[in-house]
């Protein structure tokens, strides 16, 4: 994740894949393997298939995105992707936690993760109000700060 947040920083608009979809690629495969160590750590079944079967997706996708367009359909395609993954992140983490303690612990818990995963809902529903050409305007230079936070929490 340190990675792909560090490509950000570099980011412009006419920049390559590397700092767009390599940077967003390397983030969504941080969120991956969260999930992944949420799974093996509460012994719960490996859903690495599904997860790497939607990561292909996602690249596929990501690659067809039109150069003039890329800040809007990336941040779609990838909010959708972050929303997905953390938001099954979340579930496991609450239901292991419920499990093992009361429910507000539980949900204490898993809230953190929680509010990152509506925020990139949050992100992808204003992107598909948002006209395209705005989204410069929207999301210019705050967008590494975002990412620093959010690193901060999820790692954290």
């Amino acid at each position: 994740m340190i990675a792909g947040i560090s490509i950000l920083f570099f980011r412009q608009p006419d920049a390559n894949l590397v700092f767009w979809q390599g940077s967003d690629l390397l983030i969504l495969l941080a969120f991956v393997a969260l999930k992944a160590g949420f799974l093996a750590l509460f012994k719960r079944p490996s859903a690495i298939k599904v997860d790497i079967v939607l990561l292909l997706l996602w690249t596929l996708l990501a690659l067809q995105v039109p150069d003039n367009a890329k800040e809007h359909w990336l941040g779609l395609l990838f909010s959708a992707f972050a929303f997905i993954s953390l938001g099954s992140s979340t579930v496991i983490l609450y239901q292991a936690s419920a499990s093992s303690f009361k429910r507000r612990y539980a949900v204490g818990v898993a809230a953190p993760l929680a509010g990152i995963s509506l925020l990139f809902l949050l992100r992808f529903v204003s992107s598909l109000v948002i006209a395209p050409h705005s989204m410069a305007a929207v999301h210019q230079g705050k967008s590494e700060l975002y990412w620093a936070l959010s690193g901060i929490c999820v790692t954290g």
